[in-house]
């Protein structure tokens, strides 16, 4: 049976589909040059009280054919309206990674606009939106200075590090990735009502408390800070913790009013 456009869409942006059980939703986006694959794990672990949803953006994976977003509130405004599609009326968290944790928040704001807020918004190793970013624009950096910056943060493989042809395959995305957030101006003036949680690795070189906790200002619901062991990609070498954190917060955010 052929598939409808709606069934195409959701297909798209949510190639896992749900996770198991009936609980509330948990959206994750994923890190620059990363895709929906990076939580598949995550589905599993934390069923069935939770329902991961992995999202899959644009020239990735199954969508490598398609163009890269011009934007950060471009790709945010695409995912809402599928988003909104899938969820229905059933409770759900955003959370994202890194360049996810940006997108996240534009995301929230675009399904605030739409009368459909999420219940919460976990972000991620990333700083708060509205700070000026005075490190050099990574997408314009050369080959080799890419691959030292991917390095310096971890969580890459290392063949890709070792492998300039491989590198030189994936580098498209990846500078598209990061020319998302070199460009990218918060636009937002008014503060989300929902909680919000902002966490990241203690070692982190490019995100600290500071960071973190300027998240603060983009919302006047509930604030909270977490820092766990470990750098940039805490979230592979804390996963047991990570995940008991988001449960914790899923749990939280549906008892608060």
């Amino acid at each position: 049976m052929a598939q409808s456009a709606a069934e195409r869409l959701l297909k798209k942006w949510f190639p896992y589909g749900d996770g198991p059980g009936s609980g509330p939703r948990l959206y994750a986006l994923p890190h620059a040059g990363g895709a929906a694959s990076a939580y598949r794990e995550w589905i599993a672990e934390l069923a069935p009280a939770t329902r991961v949803v992995p999202v899959q953006l644009p020239g990735r994976e199954g969508r490598f054919g398609e163009p890269m977003a011009d934007s950060v509130q471009a790709v945010a405004a695409e995912a809402a309206q599928a988003l909104i599609e899938h969820a229905q009326d059933g409770p759900f968290v955003l959370f994202g990674h890194s360049m996810g944790a940006l997108i996240a928040f534009e995301l929230a704001c675009a399904l605030t606009e739409a009368g459909r807020a999420p219940d919460s918004l976990v972000v991620s190793g990333y700083a708060a939106p509205h700070l000026v970013r005075e490190s050099p624009a990574v997408h314009l950096m050369s080959d080799g200075q890419l691959r030292d910056h991917l390095a310096s943060l971890g969580g890459t493989r290392a063949e890709v590090l070792t492998d300039p042809a491989l590198l030189e395959l994936l580098a498209p995305t990846i500078r598209a990735d990061y020319r998302l957030c070199d460009s990218y101006v918060c636009e937002r003036r008014t503060p989300l009502e929902i909680p919000v949680s902002a966490i990241g690795g203690l070692d982190d070189p490019r995100v600290g408390a500071e960071e973190l906790t300027a998240w603060a200002h983009t919302t006047a619901g509930p604030f909270r800070v977490r820092r766990f062991p470990g750098a940039h990609f805490y979230l592979g070498e804390q996963r047991d913790e990570v995940l008991g954190f988001l449960l914790n917060e899923l749990t939280v955010t549906r008892s608060e009013p």
